[in-house]
């Protein structure tokens, strides 16, 4: 569901450094990004938006997308995990990969649940339908005992 909003090499260097991408995703010793970034960017995005439909329309996704820091960390979180696939140094139990990709799914189910809020919804993207409306106090009766 890529749309206007297309994340890119340049994103990833400005979260991580050049440096870190270039190790990432360069798999051939030529220090030269390969075409897996954007396999990874594409498959990122996707689960983004996935965990995202949870709560907002995909023209809302995009506002959050555009507006959000949180909304796109993650989801650039979520495209380096993916570039470490594979790679056994990233892949242990714990590791910096593994560490990387639950926090970044951690951050966009809490948005979609309404448990962190997003400053999308205040630039367009409408309220989170899951956060629980403020609940009314009522007054109460006092128990009579007989």
């Amino acid at each position: 569901m890529a749309g206007a909003v297309d994340l890119s090499q340049s994103d990833m260097e400005q979260r991580f450094t050049a440096r870190r991408v270039k190790d990432t995703f360069c798999d051939n010793g030529s220090n030269v990004v390969g075409q897996r970034i954007y396999t990874a960017i594409s498959s990122a995005r996707r689960m983004a938006d996935a965990i995202l439909m949870a709560a907002w329309t995909p023209e809302q996704i995009e506002i959050l997308m555009a507006e959000d820091d949180a909304v796109r960390s993650a989801t650039l979180d979520l495209a380096m995990s993916e570039g470490m696939v594979g790679r056994m140094e990233w892949e242990v139990s714990g590791g910096p990969r593994e560490t990387l990709r639950k926090g970044a799914i951690d951050t966009l189910k809490m948005l979609a649940q309404g448990q962190l809020r997003s400053i999308g919804e205040v630039n367009g993207a409408g309220k989170n339908p899951h956060l629980r409306r403020a609940s009314v106090r009522t007054e109460r009766t006092p128990h009579t005992y007989v």
